[in-house]
């Protein structure tokens, strides 16, 4: 994932005349309940380590898709027309760093 992300900032340096507009969205891995997926398996298969997994997330809960889809949405939209170079992160306050 950080090599797509160079990758696209190369080009974005290198290539700014064609370039005027990079976003990169980034999703928090594996924070993301989706039916069927892993969370839910670890909710049913490991209630403490998922009840620990809450306990440490500021918002108390994962992300669903939606949450995600609005970021998406939003980086998509003409409201973002002024954003020309951004990596969100749609991590619900887990990420405790500095995007720079």
């Amino acid at each position: 994932m950080k090599f797509i992300f160079h990758l696209l900032a190369i080009l974005y340096v290198s290539a700014s005349a064609l370039f005027t507009n990079v976003k990169v969205f980034n999703g928090a891995y594996g924070a993301t309940v989706i039916d069927g997926g892993i969370w839910n398996r670890i909710e049913k298969e490991h209630p403490e380590n998922y009840r620990a997994a809450m306990k440490g997330n500021p918002t108390g809960r994962m992300a669903t898709p939606r949450d995600v889809a609005n970021a998406v949405a939003f980086l998509s939209s003409p409201r973002a027309s002024y954003i020309s170079g951004i990596n969100m992160i749609v991590g619900g306050a887990m990420t405790a760093r500095v995007n720079y």
